[in-house]
């Protein structure tokens, strides 16, 4: 069984596509902790598991093992974008439930001798590039998607 750590939820995609369309990013208090980990560090364990015999029938977190707020992830993602346009805390609840999700790396490093390779920075600056390079067709397909909404129809 794997947990993946990457509990972000859609914060980080959120942050980075609202800074690019220049609308400042309303989030709730940005108190809770979680993982931060790259998705090519996650692909990287993941194949780790697929060829080590000694995975099987083990538990392996992926993450860095360092719990991070999504405050500093937010207020992060704006510096790297060097705007103006900063995130809004406090402006959604925070959601009921939710508790600090930070990877237990013990496993993942004894058994696999896997470890993270990419900082939080480093992998926030690949992703803000992906969105910078892919936000006309992400936005193209919110578009579809608004129109099959409104109108019940698969275009």
């Amino acid at each position: 069984m794997t947990k993946y750590h990457f509990d972000m939820g859609n914060a980080g995609p959120y942050v980075i596509c609202s800074i690019l369309g220049n609308t400042p990013p309303v989030l709730s208090s940005g108190r809770r902790i979680c993982d931060m980990v790259y998705v090519k560090d996650v692909v990287r364990g993941l194949l780790s598991m697929a060829v080590s015999n000694s995975a099987v029938g083990c538990t392996f977190d992926i993450g860095t093992g360092r719990g991070v707020s999504i405050r500093e992830i937010a207020t992060r993602i704006a510096a790297l974008m060097r705007t103006t346009c900063l995130p809004v805390f406090g402006g959604l609840p925070d959601r009921a439930g939710d508790f600090p999700q930070v990877a237990d790396t013990e496993n993942s490093c004894h058994v696999l001798g896997w470890q993270p390779r990419w900082t939080m920075d480093e992998g926030l600056i690949e992703t803000i590039e992906w969105y910078k390079n892919h936000s006309r067709q992400l936005n193209a397909r919110r578009g579809v998607d608004t129109l099959r909404e409104r109108t019940g129809n698969s275009l």
